[in-house]
């Protein structure tokens, strides 16, 4: 399987001259040894970690091993967490927890709330748009308790300055961790990526625990993270997400993976063709896009032959593989077939197919 056909890396000569480089973007402790301290690779909770820069060249090589009481860290684990964030849906709903406690040992935030906390104010005006759109209610930082950190859904313009005023409001206000897995999760996602640093991150199904319309939101907001310098890689069974990124941004690449019996499949589909078809009425509203998601795609004239086409399939095959488009007529129908608009069917198994009467 070939998706990738050219790959640039800026090699460096020597692993010293790699671990020049990584020293150089961290800062030093008061005994002079390099500050890993940040967020796990799912930024959900940080970690000490503290390094004499003499010592990182054993870690280049090193593989993990097991000692008495810790792990040794393998140079992946120590250097990734420079680099990648992996948003999985395991931990995702954690990304809005509260921190209860300080942490005096780490060098920078515990927690995105408190990374929110210390960001610009035009990322938190930022958070509060996507917010808005998805919820109608802004996101805000609660610092009022000492030693802790956690994040509020409310009107932010009711937030004074004052902090007696602000922390008896703050209080009133619905605790994130506390509302339903889709506000947990929509939240949690575009906080941790607009204040990540990471310069990779990966995220798996951000349509997890959504409404179809906040998955589109959230492919929107996605597509809105180019001023972060990071690339995003999604992995994602929803249209509403392909849809969302589509319409923001055409900097963007798109790869279908279908399975055959003789393993994985991959096409990279032009992006300006997904976008066409996402500008176009009839095939945005036949919902031609979701065809991506299937392993075959049958397009009739009216919705009688859909409903008669996919009775009869249902006989033959139960398992719910193939999408139905109504394409309300012949010419859309032959309009749907060509390859300029279908360019992802895949090349074996069930195939795209114009059923007339």
């Amino acid at each position: 399987m070939q998706s990738i056909s050219e790959i640039g890396i800026d090699a460096l000569p020597t692993w010293h001259g790699a671990l020049d480089r990584v020293a150089a973007n961290l800062k030093n402790d008061e005994n002079g040894n390099l500050i890993f301290d940040r967020l796990d690779v799912d930024l959900v909770e940080a970690h000490q970690r503290r390094y004499q820069h003499a010592d990182l060249k054993s870690y280049m090589v090193a593989a993990p091993r097991q000692g008495n009481d810790q792990q040794q860290l393998s140079a992946q684990e120590i250097f990734g967490s420079l680099f990648l964030a992996n948003l999985g849906t395991s931990e995702r709903l954690n990304l809005v927890r509260r921190q209860t406690k300080a942490s005096p040992n780490v060098s920078g935030p515990g927690s995105v709330a408190a990374a929110l906390r210390d960001a610009a104010p035009r990322v938190s005006e930022w958070i509060n748009k996507q917010v808005r759109d998805a919820f109608g209610c802004d996101l805000l930082v609660d610092d009022s308790e000492p030693f802790q950190v956690g994040l509020v859904l409310g009107d932010a313009s009711s937030v004074t300055d004052n902090y007696l005023k602000r922390r008896d409001e703050l209080s009133k206000l619905r605790r994130a961790e506390d509302q339903g897995d889709g506000i947990r999760a929509f939240c949690g996602v575009v906080t941790a990526v607009a204040t990540t640093d990471r310069t990779i991150v990966l995220i798996d199904e951000p349509e997890a625990f959504l409404h179809p319309p906040q998955a589109l939101l959230m492919g929107r907001a996605l597509a809105r993270l180019e001023s972060i310098g990071a690339q995003v890689f999604v992995a994602t069974h929803s249209a509403e997400i392909l849809r969302g990124i589509i319409g923001e941004t055409s900097d963007v690449q798109v790869l279908r993976l279908s399975q055959t019996a003789s393993g994985f499949h991959s096409k990279l589909i032009p992006t300006q063709q997904i976008k066409n078809i996402s500008n176009d009425p009839l095939l945005s509203s036949t919902r031609v896009l979701d065809g991506l998601f299937y392993r075959g795609v049958v397009i009739a004239e009216s919705d009688a032959d859909v409903a008669i086409y996919r009775r009869v399939l249902e006989d033959f095959d139960g398992s719910g593989s193939v999408h139905f488009l109504n394409a309300y007529g012949k010419s859309a129908s032959i309009k749907m077939t060509t390859p300029d608009v279908t360019p992802w069917f895949p090349p074996a198994g069930i195939r795209a197919q114009q059923l007339c009467c």
